[in-house]
């Protein structure tokens, strides 16, 4: 039973922790220019692409399950490329919109993570602390692509912060099963696949596009770089 508990708790703080604080920067930073809101979600497009490339393909494939890994991918575009559906039928467009699928696509980043720290618990306690911390450091730039659509939308920070709070429970969820599971490699492939197939559409389909409708003026393709690479060093070394 303990156990559980340490993975409720580590699994709720990563989810929570790094969006939380890319939240919070997006509320500061409401205030400058257009053009540099454009190159900041241009970063965060590159560190997610990266964090994609780098850390959750890998983890998808780690088990040997390539089927489970390319079938989480399509349903995790699938999903959310049907939520881009329903939303634009309901011409809901916009910075709502665009905050809304970023909303979408870190509930199906977070239940994977938390599968993996749960199962990195089941390891011991300091490897999925490790994991933890990792984790939630590359929420960080989610939480910033979550925060900057929603925030220039005229949500409040109260709410927005709340709904951070709620982000966090599928990783904290997923914390339990994957103690519980200690993991099915087929359902780790298939989970980050998921995440995966959600995050990379986001990123592609709806993130870079919005950072050139941010600003009336095309933003440096350095930006999206600079993310990417900063991406690639993160998953590197931390």
């Amino acid at each position: 039973m303990e156990l559980y508990g340490v993975a409720l708790g580590l699994g709720m703080l990563s989810g929570v922790a790094g969006t939380g604080l890319g939240v919070l920067f997006s509320i500061f930073v409401r205030r400058v220019s257009r053009a540099f809101m454009g190159g900041c979600i241009l970063v965060s497009g590159g560190v997610m692409i990266a964090v994609v490339c780098f850390d959750l393909l890998p983890e998808a494939l780690g088990p040997g399950d390539t089927g489970s890994c390319f079938a989480g991918i399509f349903l995790g575009m699938g999903l959310v490329a049907g939520l881009d559906a329903l939303l634009k039928a309901r011409r809901r467009g916009g910075d709502a919109h665009l905050g809304t699928l970023m909303a979408a696509g870190i509930v199906a980043h977070n239940l994977p993570e938390g599968l993996a720290i749960g199962a990195g618990l089941s390891r011991s306690l300091a490897f999925g602390a490790g994991l933890c911390l990792l984790i939630a450091l590359h929420d960080l730039p989610e939480g910033l692509a979550l925060g900057l659509p929603l925030r220039r939308a005229g949500m409040r920070p109260l709410r927005l912060l709340g709904l951070v709070l709620l982000l966090g429970l599928p990783s904290g969820l997923g914390a339990l099963a994957g103690a519980a599971l200690s993991v099915q490699p087929a359902l780790m492939s298939l989970s980050f696949g998921m995440a995966s197939g959600a995050i990379l559409y986001i990123a592609c389909g709806e993130l870079i596009p919005s950072s050139f409708s941010a600003t009336k003026e095309r933003p440096s393709g350095l930006w999206l770089v600079t993310g990417f690479l900063a991406g690639l060093l993160a998953c590197l070394f931390l």
